[in-house]
């Protein structure tokens, strides 16, 4: 079901809906997962977020932003379901899948930039998404994904194939014309192996991007580089709209997809959102629902750095990290995340935040250390050993005790 989901994120939107609200509904039905995901604070509050975007939206008869609520609802609670359930195994597995998937997106876009031009905006092909910078954000995603299996598989070949499905996706980047996403992907890139440990890789990929980057600008190569003026121009007209909305809509905002209520209004640039991540929140929810969001998002970097420092799904933890970072800094110019299949998509990467195997065996493991003396390995050595190798720690510790 979770497979089927990611292979949807990759299809137009309304089939992505139609998988989420299926595992929604089967996630509700059962009596475990429905415990887990509505007895949970966390999830309570995130979804109470959502709720209180609903009630705001009705206030102002947002109905963009009323069914934006819904929606976002559903995905969270296919989110948390997720992590009920989730297993390394199929969390890689799913990975895998977003990876192979996505190269079918590549020749799509070929052909709408080049045979159908009529679907695209700017000569922009939006592949099998709605917008092209929403292709962008999932070409980032797809090739930090494709970083991390390549850390963590030890296929050899395996390794090859996913080199191809990033050198793919970059043809698919360069077609999409996101300069947002571009930006965003060499930075993100970077940050990934400077966490890994492999500053010579980051180096070398940072001077490759310079010498790549000075002959595209150089050589009016680069796809709307001509246009960075008036696309800045343009960024700072919606800024400015977006900060009278925020000015007389302070305390509570207006619910999702404020931007269309209030550039009418101020006479502001005609787009769908506030084209910054941080503005467009509290345009939406205001300072109230702003600091629940923080307040939430607080909480689970704490979490995800106490699985740090226990070292419990190390890989995955980065993998979470650089994803976020992705949306950050994507967020400084574009709000890309607030879509069904880039949302989705992060929100399927961020289940692996419920695997829980690992404390038990850990903490199982210490306990055995502690009563026999005998072994030798630290926790963090542990970890690497079994991450690495594919090797699951119970079959190590059943090695170890016969």
């Amino acid at each position: 079901m979770m497979l089927s989901l990611t292979v949807s994120i990759f299809l137009p939107f309304y089939i992505t809906l139609a998988c989420m609200i299926f595992v929604a509904i089967v996630s509700v039905i059962q009596k475990k997962s429905r415990k887990a995901i509505f007895l949970n604070p966390s999830n309570i509050l995130l979804m109470s977020i959502m709720i209180y975007g609903i009630i705001v939206s009705s206030v102002y008869m947002n109905i963009t932003g009323i069914m934006y609520s819904l929606v976002f609802l559903v995905a969270l609670i296919v989110m948390f379901y997720g992590k009920t359930i989730m297993t390394r195994s199929l969390f890689d597995n799913m990975m895998d899948v977003a990876c192979f998937t996505s190269v079918i997106c590549v020749p799509i876009a070929a052909i709408q930039m080049f045979w159908f031009p009529g679907v695209t905006v700017d000569g922009r092909p939006p592949s099998t998404f709605t917008n092209a910078n929403y292709y962008g954000m999932i070409i980032e995603f797809v090739v930090i994904i494709a970083m991390y299996r390549i850390f963590t598989n030890q296929n050899l070949k395996m390794r090859k194939w996913y080199i191809g499905i990033i050198l793919i996706n970059l043809l698919g980047l360069y077609m999409s014309m996101s300069m947002s996403s571009c930006m965003t992907l060499c930075l993100t890139m970077l940050i990934y192996l400077m966490i890994k440990g492999k500053k010579k890789s980051a180096t070398a990929l940072f001077l490759f991007i310079a010498i790549i980057a000075f002959a595209l600008l150089s050589g009016q190569i680069f796809p709307r580089i001509d246009t960075t003026s008036d696309i800045f121009r343009t960024r700072i007209d919606v800024w400015s709209t977006s900060l009278k909305g925020i000015a007389d809509h302070a305390l509570f905002g207006m619910g999702p997809n404020a931007y269309q209520l209030v550039w009418p209004v101020y006479n502001g640039y005609p787009t769908f959102h506030a084209h910054n991540l941080f503005l467009d929140t509290l345009l939406n929810f205001g300072v109230v629902g702003g600091c629940a969001i923080f307040f939430y998002v607080l909480t689970q970097l704490k979490m995800l750095m106490k699985r740090f420092q226990t070292n419990v799904c190390k890989n995955r933890n980065i993998l979470v990290l650089v994803m976020f970072s992705a949306v950050l800094i994507h967020g400084c110019t574009d709000v890309t995340i607030f879509w069904i299949q880039t949302g989705m998509l992060f929100l399927l990467v961020y289940t692996s935040t419920g695997i829980h195997n690992n404390v038990k065996s850990v903490s199982h493991r210490k306990d055995h250390m502690s009563i026999h003396h005998t072994e030798t390995w630290s926790t963090q050595e542990y970890e690497t050993y079994s991450e690495e190798s594919g090797i699951s720690k119970s079959d190590i510790h059943n090695q170890e005790i016969h």
